[in-house]
């Protein structure tokens, strides 16, 4: 399930939460100075003019999330998008993922991500930015100035921290209210073999 500021960031995962994928992050810069000997990134950043999700950026996206899911025991998933004219749905054929977009102009009661889950994102986002802020005002740093020393690194690390913060149950509880239901392991296990059953007595 893939849903949407840093500028722009998308945020996926599984319906149960077991599963929280890189945070993808759009914005307007190539090169950033609070990047500099960064050697690895929280998450997944690129880069254009306008900091939007547009076509071959969707595309780079759906391609990984691909090769992710055939790393993984070749798995076979559902991936639910919004209906958006960057998330063009003239795609190519993939081996393990398909997907499902919701209608366009549809309510967000049926999308678990947007705004449940992302509201829980930024709200533990922004409760991080005023922590910082009251830590520099005992440091007697004047408000002001503290805000222009945050870099989009620092917004990046703290969108990722408030990322990693939402537990499995708050996701699964979102995705249910969405009207998602799960199987119960039982139901998945697969029949037992009247044969082997016969053979066995």
């Amino acid at each position: 399930m893939m849903g949407k500021k840093v500028n722009k960031d998308y945020l996926s995962c599984n319906a149960d939460g077991s599963e929280k994928f890189t945070p993808l992050v759009i914005g307007r810069s190539k090169k950033l100075r609070s990047f500099k000997n960064v050697k690895k990134l929280p998450c997944d950043y690129t880069n254009n003019k306008t900091a939007w999700m547009i076509s071959h950026i969707f595309l780079g996206f759906f391609h990984k999330f691909d090769r992710k899911m055939e790393k993984k025991k070749k798995r076979k998933v559902l991936l639910f998008m919004d209906s958006v004219s960057s998330h063009s749905q003239d795609l190519p054929t993939f081996n393990n993922t398909k997907v499902v977009f919701f209608p366009a102009n549809c309510t967000s009661k049926i999308q678990p991500l947007n705004p449940s889950v992302i509201c829980f994102v930024i709200v533990h986002y922004r409760k991080t930015s005023i922590r910082q802020l009251l830590a520099a005002s005992e440091t007697k740093c004047a408000t002001k100035d503290e805000l222009k020393q945050v870099t989009v690194l620092d917004a990046i690390h703290m969108l990722c921290s408030s990322w990693r913060s939402i537990t499995e149950k708050c996701i699964k509880s979102c995705f249910q209210k969405a009207g998602f239901s799960f199987l119960a392991e039982n139901e998945c296990e697969e029949p037992e073999n009247e044969n082997d059953k016969n053979e066995e007595d």
